[in-house]
This record gives C-alpha cells, structure tokens and sequence, in this order.
C-alpha cells in the first residue's frame, strides 16, 4: 500500500514553494484454488488518486505577457507554455479478475 509523502514533494526551481499536490496509489491482490488442481481464481485491484486542486493555472494572455518579458531580457531558459487543460482530482480504478479452469490430461 502506497500513501502520499508531503515531505517528498520538492520545491518548485522558480518561486521555491512546493506545489499544492498530492497522490496516493493502493493495490491488493489476492488468489486461491477453488477446486484442488482444477479451478483457481485471481484478483487484483489498484487505485491511484491525483488531486491537483491547489495549482494555479497561467492565463494565456499572461503566458504571452510573460514570455515577452523574459525574451525582452535576455532569457535563454524554455518559454512558459500554454495548455488548455484544468487542474483537477483524478481517481483511477483497475479490477482484474479472471477464474482459471484447468482440465487435466490424462496419462497412459
């Protein structure tokens, strides 16, 4: 089992704070006979929880802005990028489970 680690978090390179954001990953699996040599079932479940909702997001027009200002003063570091995407908590789950049925061969 996996939880979330705050002190793991680093530093952002550019206003030295940490960023509001946390993960935290589960899983557990667990498998067994049914029937002694003939059947057999398995199971596996994983999560994986993102929460994003502190980040503040750029604006473009004031990625554009700021972009302007750092070529107007010689950076020579990566421009600030735009995306469209918001942050936002995220929750995946993944449940596997398959029961095995095994014939056996019959020998001479």
């Amino acid at each position: 089992m996996g939880s979330a680690q705050p002190r793991l978090n680093a530093a952002n390179a550019l206003s030295g704070t940490t960023l509001p954001l946390t993960q935290a990953q589960y899983g557990a699996s667990v498998g067994g006979p049914i029937v002694h040599d003939r059947t057999f079932f398995f199971t596996n479940f994983e999560q994986r929880q993102l929460n994003q909702n502190g980040i503040i997001t750029i604006k473009a027009s004031d990625a554009a802005a700021i972009n302007t200002r750092l070529q107007t003063v010689g950076y020579q570091g990566p421009l600030l990028a735009v995306s469209s995407t918001t942050p936002s908590q995220h929750c995946t789950r993944i449940l596997f489970a398959p029961v095995i049925f095994l014939r056996r061969s019959i020998t001479a």
